[in-house]
């Protein structure tokens, strides 16, 4: 096993050499400055909305006074209080949050900035003047002029803003050594885009190669004392989970984070957790961020609301095609319409778990619970050797258990619709991890338990991404970096995401 290593790309902010006999991780001590970059963030989302805001008002009365001089509106009547200005302004910061322009990060590259401010500009204009000719919407006042020249004047106006007072006030304070820990040749793109940008200028290397099966230790101590060497000299952490193990990932976050610095994950196993683009485009890498304080969040009404609405729809539109599938499933073998079953959801609590039946009844599911055990078990490395026949969810299509109409619903996972009741309920959120069966939890890890954090879903990242294709460790890795990191802009994505999925059957078993 090779030993990490410490790479200086720019000697000025180099830190100090870790003792290669160092084994143990060091204690990272709380650094003082721990909370300040979250404030920043914070105070930057705020600052942002209120200058939109505010730009967006101002854009308005100065495109209502250019039209006042040429004697076509009275500009009195266009500054009359009404309803209509709240759903532009509505959906302005809605479509500016979809595009990432309350990230912090979009700081960083003025160009990207420039554009992305652009596109956001444009899609609110289509969608606030679409909302506003289609409902006849007051604050027209019957001239297209007014309403083109406020977008325009906006954007002018938030660009001069965003770039030139915003930029300098939220980025000027930050630290000046960015770490990067990974192999470093599969690094190498990410610290030259780095190198490109401000503030991630000063870039160092903490080179763990591709390590053995004891390298989880070192990797720790390297890192810990990396991090106490200077402490609160490293604002931010670049982690390169492709090349480690998903617990030793973990841990390495959870590191990093106690140091206060924001922490990144750079993994393909992530890449649709990047829905918005925004920090794909900027490194130029599948990268998130992870939330400040490494813990899942608990659900909040907002994406109670939004698992509501979209069972209940689902419920409601399915329901011809739910009847008709029970109607084929009762003629086609004896036995009853749905299969249940006692599932595992969030924090350990079981629950009563829905499916369409596509087995036949009374059948032994001794070969299941042995593949499963089986599957949870081997190493993540062991499953990336197997052939591409053996490396998928156990779900046995092919055994003569499965009826002729059961296969049907197994590859279009209408199999899968019944459980929108269990998100009625509460048992289930739309988007999140499979909810495991009981004696598959009993075969997990510790670190496997992080995932039982989460709301269990109808559909998830595996799903979209992977489908069957990976080990059981990256998926446990996919769930709980979707737990760390998901908004309901990336739920609404993963549900966009899984209709094709589900429809061309790819790697579904």
């Amino acid at each position: 096993m090779s030993e990490p290593v410490i790479i200086d790309d720019d000697p000025a902010a180099a830190l100090e050499a870790v003792p290669p006999a160092a084994v143990q991780a060091a204690p990272v001590p709380e650094a003082a400055t721990a909370s300040i970059p979250s404030r920043r963030r914070i105070g930057f989302v705020g600052a942002a909305v209120v200058s939109d805001l505010g730009l967006a008002l101002i854009a308005y009365v100065v495109a209502l006074s250019l039209r006042q001089e040429a004697g076509y509106v009275e500009l009195r009547e266009g500054l009359h209080p009404n309803w209509s200005m709240l759903v532009v302004l509505s959906v302005m910061l809605g479509v500016f949050y979809l595009f990432g322009l309350y990230e912090r990060e979009l700081l960083l590259s003025r160009t990207l900035h420039v554009w992305t401010l652009l596109r956001a500009v444009v899609v609110a204009f289509l969608i606030g003047g679409g909302a506003i000719y289609l409902f006849r919407l007051p604050i027209v006042l019957q001239s297209r002029a007014v309403v083109i020249g406020a977008f325009v004047l906006f954007f002018l106006l938030a660009a001069v803003l965003r770039v030139g007072v915003l930029t300098s006030l939220f980025w000027h304070r930050e630290p000046a050594v960015t770490l990067v820990v990974g192999d470093a040749d599969y690094t190498a793109r990410l610290r030259e885009r780095l190198r490109e940008l401000r503030v991630f200028r000063q870039v160092q290397t903490l080179d763990t190669g591709c390590g053995g099966p004891d390298s989880a230790v070192w990797f720790k101590a390297m890192l810990s004392q990396t991090l106490a060497a200077s402490p609160g000299r490293v604002a931010n952490v670049f982690i390169d989970a492709d090349c480690l193990k998903p617990n030793t990932a973990f841990d390495l976050i959870a590191i990093a984070q106690r140091s206060g610095a924001h922490v990144y994950v750079v993994s393909n196993l992530v890449r649709s957790l990047s829905c918005r683009r925004l920090l794909f485009d900027l490194f130029e890498v599948p990268v998130v961020g992870v939330r400040r304080g490494f813990e899942v969040r608990p659900i909040s009404l907002a994406e109670r609301a939004f698992d509501i609405g979209v069972a209940g729809a689902v419920l409601v539109l399915t329901a011809p095609l739910m009847l008709v599938v029970a109607v084929a499933i009762k003629l086609s073998s004896p036995g009853p319409v749905f299969h249940t079953q006692e599932r595992v959801g969030r924090d350990g609590k079981t629950f009563t778990f829905y499916k369409f039946r596509s087995m036949t009844v009374a059948n032994d599911d001794e070969s299941h619970v042995r593949y499963m055990q089986q599957f949870i078990r081997r190493g993540a490395e062991e499953r990336r050797r197997q052939s591409d026949d053996s490396a998928t969810v156990y779900k046995l299509v092919d055994d003569n258990r499965v009826t002729g109409v059961g296969r049907y619903l197994r590859k279009l996972s209408l199999d899968e619709l019944p459980q929108f009741w269990n998100v009625l309920r509460g048992d289930m959120s739309v988007v999140g991890p499979r909810p495991p069966l009981p004696f598959e939890v009993d075969e997990y890890e510790g670190w496997h338990k992080r995932r039982l954090a989460i709301q269990p879903g109808v559909t998830g990242l595996w799903q979209v991404q992977s489908r069957s294709n990976v080990a059981f460790d990256e998926m446990v890795f996919q769930d709980v970096m979707y737990g760390l990191t998901h908004d309901l802009f990336v739920d609404s994505q993963i549900c966009l995401k899984t209709v094709p999925a589900a429809i061309s059957g790819n790697g579904a078993a």
